[in-house]
């Protein structure tokens, strides 16, 4: 990962600290900070994600990303200016992965469209996307 720019950030707001040995300058693709994020938060990557980064539209329902899953793909789109449109139908991402999507929104001025019915989102996570929708249109 690299020391300046969006996904250092990111990843600075969600905790993380990069040690100085696995900083560097070179810029890396989507698909490598996407593998890194699923390596750094636990989880298997999501191979549909990563043969579909050239489409503006990723659907990626009924994938079981749950709340990790949510975080490493967050961490990817922090910098991903192609999609715009993002569908996580029943993910089963909680309040937790909600929030990390918000984080990842603040960053990400590409996303327009966020498709997460049935993502069994609680209250607590669906008002943290609304809010940060709210955010963005007025």
């Amino acid at each position: 990962m690299y020391r300046q720019g969006p996904v250092h950030w990111f990843l600075c707001s969600l905790g993380y600290s990069i040690p100085e040995k696995e900083e560097s300058n070179k810029e890396m693709s989507i698909s490598e900070v996407y593998l890194q994020a699923c390596k750094l938060v636990g989880v298997v990557p999501v191979s549909y994600f990563i043969r579909n980064l050239d489409s503006t539209i990723i659907s990626l329902s009924h994938h079981g990303l749950g709340p990790l899953g949510c975080k490493a793909l967050a961490i990817a789109l922090v910098t991903d200016m192609h999609i715009n449109t993002l569908e996580l139908a029943d993910n089963h991402i909680q309040a937790e992965g909600a929030k990390y999507l918000v984080e990842m929104l603040r960053a990400n001025l590409t996303l327009q469209h966020l498709v997460c019915r049935t993502a069994n989102l609680p209250l607590e996570g669906t008002s943290a996307l609304q809010v940060e929708f709210d955010f963005y249109s007025g």
